[in-house]
Parts: C-alpha cells; structure tokens; sequence
C-alpha cells in the first residue's frame, strides 16, 4: 500500500517535470536477518555488516554529516571486509577485492559525471545516459546488494541520493589509510564537528599534518 502510494506521488512529480528517484532500503540500520540480506553474497553481507555496524556507532557517539557518514560507512565497509578476509577463510579474498574495486570505480564515476551537470538540459540527459551505461555494465553479473544501491534510472535525482554516497569517499579512504587502525579511524569521527565544511577542513589539516611528519 506504501510503495503504491509513493509510486502515485512519483507519477505526479514526473508530470510536473521533476526528476524522481524511487529509492527503497529494508531494514535501514536495523541488526536484522532478511531474505534480502540472505540473498547476498558473503562479500556483500560483510560490507554490509561493516557499514551498518559504523552507522549504529556514530550514531550514539558522533554527530556528522549525512554525506560524511555515509562516506565512513563505506570506508569502513571496503576495509572491514578486507580486513575479515585477510584472516578469515569463509570469506574470499579475491572476490573481496574486486567488489571493492567495483564500488570504488562506480563511486569515482558517478563524481565525475555529477561535476558534469549544467544548466543544458540536452547535454544532462546525455550524461545521464551515458553514465548508466557505465554502471549497467559495470555492475553486470554483481550481486544484488550492489545492484540494489546503483543500478536505477540516472537522473539528476539519482545524482542527488547517490553524492550523499559518494562525495567525500575518497577524503574518509585517505584518512582511513592515515589513521592505520579502526579504532583510530573511529576516534577521528568522533571528534569531528556537526558542521560538514568545517569538518571537512579537520579532515583535511589532519591529511596535511601527516604528510609533513
């Protein structure tokens, strides 16, 4: 009845010229066991685990950005699966390391065709087009965890949503890389500030600050 619901609210968006995104998570931040969550490869359920694992930490301990906290989910999902597959043997390594060079190549993508983006309407739908033909076929064949949280209808409502993912992913990865240990990196969450630029700008200093020492 909801998603129906949401699907009329979409249809009138549409005919009033608006870009739409319909964009449905189950089980959003919530220790659950789904069909969707089994339905995963056990690559995807550790990135997953990782990811809303972080989630459930800062949000008791940290007050951040949307778009930075989603950054660190990724991050910690990338390495807390690398890092379980290093040493465990039910989780494999290679197919480990592809998926996370899969999603980092999709995120570098979409930033570079979100910079894009203009006033030309024309030119936009090209991008778009294009962009999703890269995705498709990137994701071809990938899990459906993946698949779920990249492959739908580009847009500049899919832009949107998926820049909350994507814009500071590689500033949370080279920080992450910095800071060496979870419990580091967490800590440096921790004590960053609500406000995004002035977060952003601690990030940075501390990037700045080691690559001096």
């Amino acid at each position: 009845m909801i998603k129906k619901s949401l699907k009329k609210k979409q249809h009138d968006y549409i005919e009033q010229g608006y870009h739409t995104l319909l964009y449905i998570r189950s089980g959003r931040h919530e220790p659950k066991l789904t069909n969707a969550l089994l339905s995963y490869s056990n690559e995807a359920i550790a990135f997953n685990t990782y990811h809303e694992a972080t989630h459930a930490h800062l949000q008791k301990h940290a007050k951040i950005s949307v778009k930075l906290e989603e950054a660190a989910c990724d991050v910690m999902g990338t390495f807390g699966s690398k890092f379980y597959a290093e040493r465990h043997t039910d989780l494999d390594k290679k197919n480990t390391e592809k998926q996370n060079l899969v999603f980092e190549k999709a995120n570098t993508e979409i930033n570079k065709y979100a910079s894009l983006i203009t006033d030309n309407i024309e030119n936009n739908n090209k991008i778009h087009e294009k962009l999703e033909r890269k995705l498709f076929k990137l994701f071809k064949g990938s899990d459906n965890f993946f698949k779920n949280r990249f492959i739908h209808p580009v847009n500049n409502a899919y832009l949107l949503m998926m820049l909350n993912y994507c814009s500071h992913y590689h500033l949370m990865k080279q920080v992450a890389i910095k800071d060496v240990y979870i419990n580091t990196f967490i800590n440096t969450l921790e004590n960053l500030p609500k406000n995004e630029e002035k977060a952003i700008k601690q990030l940075n200093d501390k990037l700045l600050t080691s690559e001096k020492d």
